[in-house]
C-alpha cells in the first residue's frame, strides 16, 4: 500500500528538468558532432545542457491536426463495423456448434460402432477405421475449437 502511495506522488510531481553532459568535437573533415558518450581518443569539449521535454506539443495547432487525423467514425464507418461485429458473432456461434457435434461424433467413435444406411439397414466398421475416424475427429476438435 505504501509502494503505491509512494508511485502515485511521484507521479504528481512536475517533471523535473534534466541536465546531461553533452560532448561536442570535430572530425577529420571539420564537422562538428554532439554526442551524450565521449568518443575514444578524442579532444572534447564538455558541456552541461538542460535537457527539455520536446516530444510533447501541447499546442492548439497541434491538437486541431489530431483532431483532424482522429476523426470519429462516420455514420456508415460505424454501420460496417457493427455489421463486421455481427458477422463475427455469427462465425463464433457457428464454430461452437460444429465443436458441440465434432465431441460429440468423437464420443460416438470412441466405443462400439455401426451405420445406418439410407434404407435403414445397419453395417460396422473395421477396428482400424473406427480408430482412423476418431482420430481425425480428435484432430480437427484440436485445431478448431478451444478445449
Amino acid at each position: 500500500m505504501s509502494r503505491q502511495l509512494l508511485l502515485a506522488g511521484l507521479l504528481c510531481l512536475p517533471a523535473a528538468p534534466l541536465v546531461a553532459e553533452v560532448y561536442q568535437w570535430r572530425d577529420e573533415q571539420g564537422r562538428v558532432h554532439f554526442s551524450d558518450r565521449k568518443p575514444p581518443d578524442r579532444k572534447t569539449k564538455v558541456e552541461a545542457r538542460e535537457v527539455k521535454v520536446s516530444n510533447i506539443d501541447e499546442s492548439s495547432a497541434e491538437r486541431e491536426k489530431l483532431g483532424k487525423l482522429f476523426q470519429p467514425a462516420t455514420a456508415a464507418e460505424q454501420k460496417l463495423q457493427r455489421q463486421q461485429a455481427q458477422q463475427r458473432q455469427r462465425d463464433q456461434l457457428e464454430r461452437a456448434q460444429q465443436c458441440t457435434e465434432a465431441r460429440q461424433q468423437l464420443l460416438i467413435l470412441q466405443g462400439p460402432v455401426y451405420f445406418t444406411r439410407e434404407d435403414g439397414s445397419t453395417y460396422t466398421i473395421s477396428e482400424a477405421e473406427r480408430e482412423q475416424k476418431a482420430a481425425a475427429a480428435a484432430a480437427w476438435i484440436a485445431s478448431h475449437c478451444d478445449l
